[in-house]
């Protein structure tokens, strides 16, 4: 039985800074889309849905990003991977910075102590 380290067949360590990065960026994000997911069902009901609405929605948040994600790996294939990657991180950045006002607003208003701006930051961070 072949013994078991943290070194591919080349040599090379898999937990190198690039991996890392990556590792904790993708924790981050994940942490953020799970942070929210229970506020989306929670709103859904507070603006009038019943629970087979909003147990719907949630479910296509989930199914959009199962389906979207082989797609854009074949587009990640296509061009030019660090400038998607520095792309898609400023995006995601801008959004979550212009959406934390409405989080502290809507985290005041509803009384949600600060969990929206905290899933907000957290996904800013990712």
């Amino acid at each position: 039985m072949p013994e078991t380290t943290s070194q591919n067949i080349r040599g090379d360590r898999v937990w190198n800074r690039e991996f890392t990065c990556v590792f904790l960026t993708s924790m981050f994000l994940n942490s953020a889309f799970w942070t929210i997911v229970p506020m989306v069902s929670s709103y859904c009901l507070e603006l009038g849905a019943d629970l087979k609405t909003a147990s719907f929605v949630v479910s296509l948040m989930s199914l959009a990003a199962m389906f979207i994600r082989p797609i854009a790996g074949m587009f990640c294939d296509q061009i030019n991977r660090k400038k998607l990657i520095l792309f898609t991180a400023v995006f995601y950045f801008a959004i979550y910075v212009l959406s934390l006002p409405g989080g502290i607003i809507a985290d005041r208003m509803q009384n949600y102590k600060g969990t929206i701006a905290a899933g907000l930051i957290v996904m800013a961070v990712g």
